[in-house]
């Protein structure tokens, strides 16, 4: 398409912008020691201009560029690799932190959820990004200062994954001790979030006190980006819908609410001048509001610099504007590894660029037939809206792919329906702030947007609760097609095409490329995968079938375990956790579980028989948490057989206490046993001996080693790393054994995967 071709400053800002995209990719060992290369290159062709006349502003440019790609790299050896280090070195447990909260992600009684700035850690200033995870009901506000006791843990895995990713946030503090020894003081410097958290807070209490509870929350959400104050499930069912971009302020926001404005604006006859300055100072407005997230500058500077060609009177060249706003936007620290920027800069990219190519080709198959013409309109503003999706979502593929490791492909059908339905709800909280002061005015908005609130929840979880909603793209072919597809579609938009439609080839041949290999796949894999994950905190086993998993947690209530489980399931393209189950009660699991069940989309929660007083309390808390967040609960009688129906059948077995635990399950595929011990007098010593004869698999938990056991045991044995075995002498050649070796990716976890055979 010649995307470049005469568009010089567009060239210099995109090989920024793609320098900046590899450093935030690729480790600083790859992309620090080129720097020089860069540098030399850009002198170099410098140098040959002056001689070289013929090719002289070839050269040039040639040189700039290079220059863009150097300095790319010294911008993120600064606000990537130097951040990144220094976050390394304030690791660790028990850790006397200062913690600035600028905004609030979740609050309930049973956990708390701030991000910040982490301001020092045992005495030492860092400034860094980071969530705080307490295990109580907090109501701290914006601009706070705590002094506590926390762990200090990375929320990175491999990384560039984590279950929260979001943005350049990667340090976690999980509160180490008791609430009552947090220590919160006034944060007596300005900060900009800090004050336009508050100015938030603000028009969050005007629309509570105009429209109620769930009007008023998901208004200040589609406003200003902040999702706090809407329900954990609503959230969810909108990211598992693909309309994530709804919560997040960016173009379409600013769209509906300018355009709205403009509407009002030219009915009155104001001047073209006096609407574009007034419509600048309130896109600014919005993007202090929205507390400059990445889409949202990112859409503002676009405006502002068209509204600037508007001035020089130049006709405004979209792909330009794209391309100084992103460039400019990455020189802020943080932007680079900030995943909401690059999902707005390339879903936008490729609105800007190819989809041009559909609508045009639409344009022409409706010239052909002049008949039916609202049809052909309505037709065409359908094809369009289901387009832009399309579009939007292929062109953020690789981020997709790479981050996420998902995608909503029921994203074109959410987008088609529940999408103009939220602009006309933004368009009803922009009125009540207009026409709020007359009489009975707000009574009937109030009425009307919660039946248009309550409308649009249903239908988004409606969309979300289907099997289909969202596919995992963690299949070891995906990473090929993506990388392939992508590379194919950027040299098509790069070259000059005398026919713009071979820019559909690329996606069109990757996906069906990648529906065939899928259909393969899924024909071909037919056994259960397991994982076994051991960390400090206890064991996890986690059961993958295609796209569900079940979580068996055998451990302590340990946040970071059940997230390293996690991780390692979406590895197998675990995409729903059809069920958790637990074996035991710790306090730790009520704030685990509120906090997991609020990241993780969980079906099924079961829970033990309470024994005793304590348990009792425990589940009770986890119970009523697991009814507000919508997860349905089951209790199970330890010791009984229990039958796990859904999408992976399993028949479960748990006997025994944490000190003495013991666990079976089995499928069509296979059977599995998990133990404690095999030594030492039990009361489970017989339940042991029979099912170690009748199991496939035998799963051997560290909390008491084995050291001897006149068991039979069966042919497949698994064991964490540095476990003795000395019976395993005594069997026969058959006997494999599987280590739980460290992982090389993440010190912490000591796992393995492998299969329940037919």
């Amino acid at each position: 398409m010649g995307i470049f071709i005469k568009r010089p400053l567009c060239l210099f800002c995109f090989c920024f912008i793609g320098a900046s995209l590899l450093s935030s990719v690729l480790s600083h060992v790859f992309w620090l020691p080129t720097l020089p290369a860069f540098a030399f290159l850009s002198i170099v062709f410098l140098l040959l201009s002056l001689y070289l006349k013929k090719i002289k502003y070839g050269l040039i440019e040639a040189s700039i560029a290079m220059a863009c790609v150097t300095l790319a790299f010294i911008v993120s050896f600064f606000t990537i690799y130097i951040p990144k280090k220094n976050s390394q070195k304030i690791m660790g447990e028990a850790k006397i932190s200062e913690f600035l909260i600028l905004e609030e992600e979740y609050s309930s009684k049973y956990s708390t959820k701030y991000s910040g700035k982490l301001l020092s850690s045992e005495g030492k200033k860092s400034n860094l990004s980071a969530y705080l995870l307490l295990d109580h009901e907090a109501d701290y506000k914006s601009g706070d200062v705590l002094y506590l006791i926390c762990d200090i843990t990375s929320a990175e895995k491999d990384n560039i994954e984590s279950l929260y990713n979001v943005d350049n946030i990667s340090i976690i503090l999980e509160q180490a001790i008791d609430k009552d020894a947090i220590i919160c003081d006034e944060y007596n410097k300005f900060h900009p979030l800090v004050f336009s958290a508050r100015i938030r807070s603000i028009i969050s209490d005007f629309l509570y006190n105009k429209l109620g509870t769930p009007s008023s929350a998901l208004s200040i959400g589609l406003l200003t980006g902040d999702t706090s104050l809407l329900p954990i499930e609503t959230v969810r069912d909108f990211r598992r819908a693909g309309l994530s971009h709804v919560l997040a302020v960016s173009g379409l926001h600013l769209a509906v609410i300018i355009g709205a404005l403009d509407f009002l604006l030219k009915k009155f006859y104001v001047r073209k001048g006096i609407r574009c300055v007034l419509f600048s100072f309130i896109a600014l407005f919005i993007l202090f509001l929205s507390g400059f997230s990445a889409s949202a500058l990112r859409s503002v500077l676009m405006l502002l610099l068209a509204y600037l060609s508007f001035a020089l009177s130049r006709e405004p060249d979209a792909l330009t504007s794209l391309s100084v706003a992103g460039a400019l936007i990455l020189f802020i620290p943080g932007s680079a590894t900030s995943v909401s920027f690059w999902l707005s800069f390339l879903s936008t990219l490729g609105l800007v660029s190819w989809y041009s190519v559909l609508s045009a080709l639409f344009e022409r198959s409706s010239k052909k037939d002049r008949r039916g013409k609202l049809l052909i309109k309505a037709i065409k503003k359908i094809f369009a809206a289901i387009s832009v999706t399309l579009v939007a979502n292929v062109s953020i593929c690789f981020v997709l792919w790479l981050v996420f490791g998902e995608i909503s492909i029921i994203a074109a059908a959410t987008n088609l329906i529940i999408t103009p339905l939220c602009s006309l709800y933004l368009i009803m909280t922009l009125l009540v702030f207009i026409l709020g002061a007359i009489p009975y005015v707000c009574e009937i908005f109030a009425f009307l947007m919660s039946l248009l609130c309550d409308l649009i929840g249903s239908l988004a979880a409606f969309f979300a609760h289907f099997d289909i909603s969202v596919l995992s793209l963690k299949y070891s072919f995906t990473g090929i097609i993506i990388i392939l597809s992508t590379l194919s579609l950027l040299v098509l938009l790069i070259v000059k095409l005398k026919r713009k439609i071979f820019v559909l080839i690329p996606p069109v041949a990757a996906t069906v490329c990648f529906c065939v290999c899928l259909a393969v796949h899924n024909i071909t894999a037919t056994h259960t995968n397991v994982i076994y994950t051991s960390t400090e905190g206890g064991d996890i086993l986690t059961f993958t079938d295609r796209s569900y998993a079940t979580l068996i947690d055998a451990s302590n209530g340990s946040y970071a375990t059940i997230r390293d489980a996690y991780n390692e399931a979406r590895e197998l393209c675990v995409t729903d956790i059809e069920r958790v189950i637990l074996t035991d009660y710790y306090e730790k699991h009520i704030s685990t579980l509120d906090s997991f069940m609020r990241e993780a989309m969980v079906r099924t929660l079961y829970l033990p028989e309470p024994t005793d007083e304590r348990t009792l309390l425990i589940a009770t808390d986890i119970l009523r948490s697991a009814e507000s967040l919508g997860v349905k609960t089951v209790i199970y009688k330890k010791g009984t057989l229990t039958e796990l129906d859904g999408k992976a059948d399993f028949l479960f077995t748990a006997v025994g206490d944490r000190s003495d635990l013991t666990l079976s399950l089995s499928n069509k595929s296979g059977s599995l046993i998990y133990t404690d011990s095999l030594s030492g007098d039990s009361d489970n010593t017989e339940l042991k001996k029979l099912l170690c004869e009748r199991c496939d698999i035998l799963v051997l938990g560290e909390r008491n080693p084995v050291s001897a056991t006149a068991l039979t045991l069966p042919s497949k044995i698994v064991i964490p790393a540095d476990t003795t075995l000395p019976a395993l002498s005594e069997q026969n050649d058959d006997t494999q054994l599987l280590i739980a070796k460290e992982n090389e990716k993440n010190e912490r976890i000591r796992g393995c995967v492998f299969k329940l055979e037919e």
